[in-house]
């Protein structure tokens, strides 16, 4: 099976492949300075059952081209529409809350987007596929093969940064063939892959001297404790509530904060 792909505005038409399980990745080119966080989509049936809303997905870049996709598993016909607060936060990310600095980073250097509707849902966690398309996206989607795992399949709309991720080092798999792409992501996992990403990026990278001074440091895991040890030195990570929970999950909300500890590090 094939779905179109059209430019906004017109341009060429071409068919690609969907997703194995029958689900249909829509992906259209946003204009000008559209912000990309803040677009709906609406599904409106042909047998007449109304108008149902549409997941959007984490929005990608190419170069200088943004692009809104959205997921259907049904024929109908869709509206895109730009919901309020286009022009700049989200409307669950007030001012005067710890993270808004760091979502205003990431968004405005579209490292991440929102989920739609205007909204970004700081308190969610963040997954392991979500992860690799921030890296993939801030590595200027270079190709890459395939990933070679048995739950990444080709139409899925992190197929491309779990290959690249994968393909590089990045990321690695459970040991199992598999990648967990919907899997929370953990602290460790995440400090792994952002010194793995650094290593790729700085090729005087050296092994940290610091030693991990909190009370939950026996828990690092053996494969993570470079990582960790890099991620608090280079003031990536700072731990909450005095310990650094390496095996607890990343919400949405502290990715951006340490995604803008890191660019802002560099």
């Amino acid at each position: 099976m094939k779905f179109l792909e059209q430019a906004a505005g017109g341009g060429e038409i071409r068919s690609i492949p969907i997703a194995e399980d029958g689900t249909v990745i829509l992906k259209l080119q946003l204009s000008g300075k559209a912000a990309p966080d803040t677009f709906q989509v609406y599904r409106y049936g042909p047998d007449g059952s109304g108008f149902t809303q549409v997941e959007v997905l984490p929005i990608i870049s190419e170069g200088d081209k943004s692009y809104l996709l959205f997921e259907t598993d049904a024929f109908g016909y869709f509206s895109v529409i730009s919901a309020p607060g286009a022009s700049g936060a989200f409307s669950d990310v007030p001012k005067g809350e710890w993270y808004y600095e760091a979502v205003e980073y990431v968004r405005k250097n579209q490292l991440m987007s929102g989920v739609g509707g205007g909204r970004f849902q700081p308190q969610d966690t963040l997954t392991r596929a979500q992860f690799a398309q921030i890296v993939y996206q801030a590595q200027g989607m270079p190709k890459a093969s395939k990933a070679g795992f048995t739950d990444v399949k080709p139409g899925a709309w992190y197929y491309d940064a779990v290959c690249y991720t994968a393909e590089t080092g990045i990321t690695g798999g459970y040991g199992d063939g598999r990648f967990g792409p919907g899997d929370p992501i953990t602290w460790e996992q995440m400090a792994v892959m952002l010194w793995r990403w650094e290593k790729i990026n700085n090729k005087n990278l050296k092994d940290p001297n610091l030693a991990l001074d909190f009370p939950d440091a026996a828990q690092v895991s053996e494969y993570a404790q470079t990582a960790m040890r890099w991620a608090v030195e280079q003031g990536i990570l700072h731990g909450k509530n005095g310990r650094l929970d390496p095996k607890g999950y990343a919400k949405r909300s502290e990715t951006a904060q340490i995604m803008m500890n890191y660019f802002e590090g560099r």
